[in-house]
């Protein structure tokens, strides 16, 4: 058994993913479906997958299975489109561009579904003792619903999987000035901690890997989405949050640091006795 013969047929897709024309065939598809099984496989782990793939769980498969149709279709629509070219079927732009944009939302619906379904039963293939789960306790912002309190990200835990090797990569350094026990300055350090990321994705992720609501408002108030001005734009109102954030916490620690020095004036040892 391949890793890939999840969908034993044309007909068994097309339950998981409607639109497929009667002119594609599985094997057609079946490129795109590795491709997606593979960026699959980053999220969940391999070990996950296979646990889906023989039994592990029905609902948890059914979710799996509608991820990596969606996602093959999103990735086939460009190739259809090409070959509908010069013929009676051919596509307009807008109508390939709207279901390309179709597709995606699928694609990050399914895999947001199979990913907090997966949180609720970290025991299937070992997913409690991978790195990805592991490392995600380590962090102040654990889950796509605390993020999205902080920064709207559609409460995605697809995109919040994909940002968590930023978030590990800024926090690493953060957490040296942060005082873990003060409850306002972590709050203020996990606000810095989502801008910062999300100022780093909008100069490195493609637009179409944005939250919705941020890569529809940025489509809609930009007309270059790809004008690294504009990402530069976009990053700076971030960055300039993040800093805000930073410059309180810094305000907090020196008024901790001055408390500590007067309570150690105040020590028994640091007292003196004058007689008159």
């Amino acid at each position: 058994m391949k890793t890939t013969d999840i969908f034993k047929d044309l007909a068994e897709f097309r339950e998981y993913a409607p639109g497929i024309g009667a002119d594609t065939s599985l094997q057609q598809l079946m490129p795109h479906i590795r491709m997606v099984t593979m960026d699959i496989f980053k999220l969940i782990t391999h070990d996950v997958y296979i646990a889906l793939r023989n039994g592990g769980s029905e609902d948890g498969l059914a979710l799996l299975k509608t991820a990596i149709a969606s996602g093959t279709l999103y990735k086939y629509q460009i190739f259809l489109s090409v070959a509908k070219a010069g013929t009676e079927a051919a596509l307009y732009k807008y109508q390939h561009e709207e279901l390309k944009r179709n597709h995606l939302d699928l694609y990050w619906t399914a895999l947001d579904a199979l990913l907090e379904w997966l949180d609720t039963h970290p025991d299937i293939g070992g997913f409690k003792d991978s790195s990805i789960y592991k490392d995600r306790q380590e962090l102040p912002v654990r889950s796509a619903a605390e993020f999205d309190k902080i920064f709207q990200i559609d409460g995605s835990s697809y995109f919040f999987s994909r940002v968590q090797y930023i978030l590990r990569s800024i926090w690493n350094k953060m957490r040296k000035t942060v005082d873990m026990e003060n409850s306002q300055m972590l709050e203020l350090a996990k606000t810095a901690l989502c801008y910062r990321t999300m100022a780093k994705v909008v100069m490195t992720f493609d637009v179409t890997e944005w939250p919705r609501c941020i890569r529809y408002d940025f489509n809609h108030e930009y007309t270059k989405a790809a004008d690294i001005q504009d990402r530069k734009i976009l990053a700076g109102q971030f960055n300039g949050e993040a800093e805000d954030c930073e410059a309180m916490i810094d305000q907090l620690l020196r008024a901790q640091n001055r408390v500590g020095i007067q309570q150690n004036h105040n020590k028994e040892s640091e007292k003196h006795v004058t007689m008159l």
